[in-house]
């Protein structure tokens, strides 16, 4: 499922159009990334717990020729499945 395919299925369980769909969207992922840009947790009962945390600068190994590089430090963005989704994937049955 993508963007556009979530919004239209908030417009169609919200009863909202798809712009206002698309803004209540947008607005829910900015203030995820703005959270997480400032260092702090986002816990979305029932889906998860996103989280952003320093990677250190450190050496590692292009893929392709095996050469050597610097990589920068980074903030990367983490994400822990909370347990009802889990479960929730887990009972998934095809066809249901």
């Amino acid at each position: 499922m993508n963007k556009s395919e979530i919004v239209d299925a908030l417009a169609r369980r919200l009863g909202y159009s798809k712009a206002e769909s698309k803004r209540l969207l947008d607005a829910h992922l900015d203030a995820i990334a703005h959270e997480l840009a400032i260092g702090n947790r986002v816990v979305i009962r029932g889906l998860g717990t996103f989280d952003s945390r320093e990677v250190p600068a450190h050496r590692g190994r292009r893929p392709g020729d095996g050469r050597m590089l610097e990589v920068p430090a980074r903030r990367q963005v983490t994400f822990r499945a909370a347990e009802g989704l889990r479960d929730a994937v887990q009972a998934w049955e095809p066809g249901t």
